[in-house]
């Protein structure tokens, strides 16, 4: 009797992978390579439904823009789900996720030979850290995030709180104590960096 049961577990969980194979197969992803001509790009956006408006003429679903360099989803208008940065290489540079035009999560930073440089996370308004810019003036810059810098055998090299403006792959400004680690992840040096 075990045998039986045995045997018809096994034929059943032969049947899922058969079928999910197939649905697989159906589904096929189409990679965008952003060395594509514009007449090829604009097929394969016909053929996805990429960069649709909807009835109010703002963008939803996925849109691959700049070539195939950015592909970013939308609702009614807004970032909304994964946002993914290619370099001209062709290489992933970036990947995180967006909720009505916020960074949410966790987002990740590759350099063209596929390490990761940084992570960021605890994104958050900044209503509290002011720091010094040009001639001693007191500003409020508004967003911060968590930041951790990584070697490329994948241990930590740096990690604390950052500041930045709307874009954190522009200006940021390091503030209050970062951690600091030599290449094998021992603690170096802790340290508050905060312009005051």
């Amino acid at each position: 009797m075990k045998t039986k049961i045995y045997l018809k577990a096994s034929f059943s969980i032969l049947i899922v992978c058969f079928v999910a194979s197939g649905f697989i197969a159906e589904n096929k992803t189409i990679k965008i390579s952003p060395k594509e001509n514009a007449s090829s790009l604009n097929n394969i956006k016909d053929t996805l439904k990429c960069n649709q408006l909807n009835s109010k003429g703002k963008k939803y679903g996925l849109w691959i823009e700049e070539k195939g360099l950015f592909k970013i989803y939308y609702k009614d208008g807004k970032y909304n789900g994964i946002y993914r940065e290619y370099s001209g290489k062709g290489k992933l540079g970036c990947i995180g996720e967006f909720k009505n035009d916020v960074r949410i999560g966790e987002w990740y930073f590759f350099d063209d030979d596929d390490f990761l440089i940084y992570k960021l996370q605890g994104f958050a308004k900044n209503t509290n850290i002011y720091v010094s810019q040009d001639k001693g003036k007191k500003v409020l810059i508004p967003n911060k995030c968590y930041c951790t810098n990584y070697y490329k055998n994948g241990n930590i090299e740096s990690e604390g709180y950052m500041l930045f403006y709307d874009a954190v792959e522009d200006e940021t400004t390091d503030v209050g104590v970062w951690k600091y680690y030599d290449e094998n992840g021992k603690l170096k040096e802790t340290k508050d960096v905060t312009n005051k």
